[in-house]
């Protein structure tokens, strides 16, 4: 039994205070929230993340409760990112849900490819606990990591000369692969559940205002063509990101990244634009955790009963 239980357990309390304690538990149990950001101020949360941007004159802008993202440029692979300067964003030590609302890629170029990305990992010669605005924005989103490093990368992308969307998901090591969503539209929201503490590697993804046209890549096995939503598995013999990519020393460190990048030329004096209204990013708890509650609830139950039988008596 755990120390909390014990507490419980030989402890005088009201129905009500069983109930407030047993709801507040299961409800901080359900997902633990890590980062939380609504864009509310009028500037980036300097506090949270650190920006970069490869030639200078991207940005990453506030206003009205949305973030924007530029790439600044319209040369090919230019791009500005964003990364959190938490560290423990790790889907290796608990599944995690990474909630994006409010999304939109854009670019005023009739050419090139136009792409927000979202990376969680680590680059190779990312040592440091504090990033400086040139590693932030060096972070690949579609390419090898160096040896020792790795991600997983969610690519939301712009045709911008066929006016098409897709979602490509790329298993970053020393090299890449991965599968790449066909939409049938441009969604305004997506939800992105990473589990790598099993013995294979899974993610979900599920899509508000498209649907999945087609699917097609080189690893692992998907279903859900014809739905927004997806389920993927990156069988464990194949994976190019493994938790050891994620050591610094004896240390696990791995960071969420944000870019606008432009895949291929661009329009002269056009950008890319990825703008993003709020972020959730939440961690579903060790089965140690719902122990807890299952533990409190008994004991809460024992406790209200003992003292029925007290009062009839």
């Amino acid at each position: 039994m755990s120390l909390l239980s014990s507490v419980l357990c030989g402890t005088r309390f009201s129905r009500a205070a069983f109930l407030f304690l047993s709801a507040g538990l299961a409800t901080s149990s359900a997902h633990a929230v890590t980062l939380l950001d609504s864009f509310g101020d009028n500037s980036l949360d300097t506090a949270a993340w650190v920006f970069g941007s490869t030639n200078g004159g991207g940005s990453a802008a506030v206003t009205s409760g949305s973030l924007a993202l530029s790439s600044g440029h319209n040369g090919g692979s230019q791009r500005s990112a964003i990364v959190t300067k938490s560290t423990n964003i790790n889907p290796f030590a608990n599944p995690i849900t990474i909630s994006l609302s409010g999304i939109s890629i854009s670019s005023a170029s009739t050419v090139g490819t136009s792409r927000g990305s979202v990376i969680v990992g680590r680059n190779a010669t990312h040592t440091a606990v504090d990033l400086t605005p040139t590693e932030t924005r060096n972070m690949s989103s579609d390419g090898g990591q160096g040896a020792g490093g790795g991600a997983i990368g969610l690519n939301y992308e712009r045709n911008n000369t066929a006016n098409t969307y897709a979602i490509r998901i790329v298993d970053m090591g020393s090299d890449n692969s991965g599968l790449t969503y066909a939409l049938s539209a441009a969604p305004t929201d997506i939800v992105w559940t990473l589990d790598f503490t099993g013995s294979t590697f899974t993610y979900t993804l599920a899509l508000t205002g498209a649907v999945i046209t087609s699917i097609t890549g080189d690893q692992g096995s998907a279903v859900g063509a014809g739905t927004s939503t997806a389920t993927y598995t990156i069988h464990e013999s194949f994976a190019k990101f493994t938790s050891d990519d994620l050591l610094v020393g004896s240390d696990s460190i791995s960071r969420l990244f944000f870019n606008s990048l432009n895949a291929g030329g661009l329009d002269t004096g056009t950008t890319s634009l990825f703008s993003i209204d709020s972020i959730t990013v939440s961690a579903v708890p060790e089965p140690s955790t719902y122990a807890l509650i299952a533990s409190a609830f008994i004991c809460g139950f024992v406790v209200i009963r003992r003292r029925r039988m007290q009062q009839a008596s």
